[in-house]
């Protein structure tokens, strides 16, 4: 096969098994290296005349790294390659430069990166179109972590299905694709052909795995659980279209190692309030209302805001607990700092929280990279990092969590904690790349809400590996050679 890199063990048992199959889901553990079977099979389906070029469509920050790095890095044949950005469709420069892409027919297979945000939007739904159109539809569609596009009803998620619907072959790729829960694999594959696990729609499909929390209210969808009933009905439905790798099948690959730090008790404003939050939950929880997740998340929000050391009002203004040289969170992340050498990511979540940090940094010396704002600048950041022109990347993991490269890392720290499993485990993998020594991960442990959303991570995990890791990895050993398309497009299962 055409390629400029020569493919690990596992990716070439994969090539040879897939390179050909019209869909094909690819649930790998982060840095693994999806990026490359994609590229190959690409490669593949050009040279083979099945396709003329790829849409590839991946969180914002990653789809320029298709381009960039991952494409130049393994494509064995020349692919021309354009980057939708958003913020630059009124400039000159840019149209005439997508026009070039678009209509100069050079019979170079073409790639267009698009963010999954951008999809939804007129003018980025439109490009797709155009391309699709230039191309005469004979274009691989990749959804790369295919866990944002799981909801039935998102805009994104219907705009994804609409495009995936006209592709003739699709690729789904995911690290944690059924992390938070089973019932988002619906609105996944029907990327890779409309139907294909047998139900209609999400609602259809919810009824029939999900399990309802609490009474029925009148007028309104029930709310379902992130248990499902019958897992290995589903489990079967979807096993002949994917295969499965875990970090321990990659002997290259490094171990995450995980440690926990405490924090330093907090100061006396921040325990006040703290425990009165507390107090205020225990009370919302005797009083028998329904409780929702949302208003649960807002709550933990609140305590998690308190043991960083603010506090924000009813007009959304945030408002320092305690003087922010003396905040223990920050003095503890600060002495963690001096413990680890080498370059470190630092995820934290609230906007407070930048500020604080970036003001502790500068007091101490530290030089930063900060994963914020326009694309440009986000991509600054992420190149003086991996240059080694900064010690510290301080970023969201919402908005740097997915499939960046931040190699140059040998630590993580989590200064904020979050419920969503696929956030977590997604950031984790960011400074593993095969080759590489360990990465440390640190977690800061300042009081309950962060001991009881890292228990609930993993708990969230169990199901994970029961449905998408070694649980799916195993089933499909038991049932020997993936399973194939049957004649009506439909998955023909193992028995």
């Amino acid at each position: 096969m055409l390629s400029r890199t020569v493919p690990y063990a596992h990716q070439a048992a994969e090539l040879e098994v897939s390179a050909d199959l019209q869909y094909r889901g690819l649930f790998w553990d982060p840095r693994t290296g999806k990026s490359k079977v994609v590229i190959d099979t690409l490669t593949s389906m050009v040279v083979s005349g099945r396709v003329r070029g790829a849409l590839i469509v991946s969180p914002s920050g990653v789809h320029e790294n298709w381009a960039r790095v991952e494409i130049p890095l393994h494509a064995g044949i020349p692919y021309r390659t354009f980057v939708w950005y958003p913020d630059r469709v009124n400039r000159s420069a840019y149209q005439a430069a997508a026009a070039d892409f678009l209509y100069r027919n050079d019979w170079t297979p073409r790639v267009l990166c698009v963010s999954k945000d951008s999809i939804r939007t007129p003018r980025g739904y439109g490009m797709i179109l155009e391309f699709m159109k230039a191309l005469e539809g004979a274009v691989l569609g990749v959804w790369d972590e295919s866990h944002h596009f799981r909801g039935g009803s998102i805009s994104r998620a219907r705009a994804a299905r609409d495009i995936a619907a006209m592709l003739p072959a699709n690729r789904i790729l995911s690290g944690t694709s059924a992390a938070n829960s089973p019932l988002g694999y619906w609105g996944q594959f029907e990327l890779l052909r409309p139907g294909i696990l047998g139900f209609r729609d999400q609602a259809s499909f919810e009824n029939h795995y999900g399990i309802p929390i609490g009474p029925p209210v009148r007028g309104r969808p029930p709310t379902f659980g992130r248990e499902i009933r019958d897992p290995e009905d589903l489990r079967r439905r979807y096993a002949p279209l994917v295969s499965v790798v875990l970090r321990k099948d990659c002997a290259d690959l490094p171990d995450v190692v995980r440690s926990a730090r405490p924090v330093g008790p907090m100061l006396p404003e921040q325990q006040r309030i703290h425990d009165s939050l507390l107090d205020d939950m225990r009370a919302w929880l005797a009083s028998g209302e329904r409780i929702t997740a949302d208003q649960a998340g807002v709550r933990f929000s609140k305590l998690q805001q308190a043991m960083s050391g603010f506090v924000i009002d009813d007009a959304g203004g945030a408002h320092g607990l305690c003087p922010r040289r003396a905040n223990p969170r920050i003095h503890t992340l600060l002495e963690e700092l001096q413990d680890i050498p080498g370059q470190v990511i630092v995820w934290a979540w609230f906007r407070w929280e930048f500020a604080a940090l970036l003001e502790a940094f500068k007091w101490r010396g530290i030089s930063v990279a900060e994963y914020r704002g326009s694309s440009g600048a986000r991509s600054g950041a992420l190149q003086r990092f991996q240059a080694g022109e900064a010690r510290v990347f301080l970023a969201n993991p919402r908005s740097a969590g997915e499939g960046l490269n931040l190699s140059a890392a040998r630590h993580i720290i989590w200064y904020t904690h979050t419920f969503d499993i696929v956030a977590r485990d997604q950031a984790d993998q960011r400074a593993t790349r095969m080759g590489l020594g360990a990465v440390g991960v640190t977690d800061l442990v300042g009081g309950p809400a962060d001991e009881y959303i890292l228990s609930n991570q993993a708990k969230k995990r169990d199901m994970a590996d029961f449905m998408c890791r070694e649980g799916l990895q195993d089933f499909l050993g038991s049932v020997g050679p993936a399973g194939s398309i049957g004649p009506d497009g439909s998955p023909e299962l193992p028995r």
